[in-house]
């Protein structure tokens, strides 16, 4: 199951899903375009969480198909101007996958334990965006 969740009246969208890397990435237009959608409305960036806590089978293999596809696509799906990545998981080879991220794409992306931390989290760099831009 697929779930995108707009949090009513603040830049965050949650995506959230239970299977595997290759269903993630045949939704991944769906995704974006809905991400594209909430950017559109706010000046600030907007937060997307990526919710992993549901899946038990990560394994290497989807974790690297993954990062193959990334290779191949535009690297706006994992972070742009408008987009703030964080991923919520406590599989211990997401810490890896951040580092490969950082290593191949020079894009970081913060991850946390549980979905409360990412929430704390956007919540708290959106607040420090209105207040550089001095909307706060």
């Amino acid at each position: 199951m697929l779930s995108i969740i707009r949090i009513p009246n603040e830049p965050i969208v949650i995506v959230s899903f239970n299977f595997g890397v290759d269903r993630y990435l045949d939704q991944q237009s769906h995704i974006d375009a809905e991400v594209h959608r909430v950017a559109t409305e706010y000046d600030c960036p907007i937060f997307k969480i990526t919710d992993l806590s549901r899946i038990n089978d990560m394994t290497y293999g989807g974790l690297s198909l993954w990062l193959t596809a990334m290779r191949t696509t535009p690297p706006y799906r994992l972070s742009s101007a408008c987009v703030r990545p964080a991923v919520v998981s406590a599989h211990p080879m997401m810490q890896v996958v951040a580092r490969k991220v950082k290593q191949h794409f020079n894009i970081e992306f913060p991850v946390f334990a549980t979905l409360d931390q990412a929430l704390y989290y956007a919540r708290a760099e959106h607040a420090g965006c209105l207040s550089r831009s001095g909307l706060a």
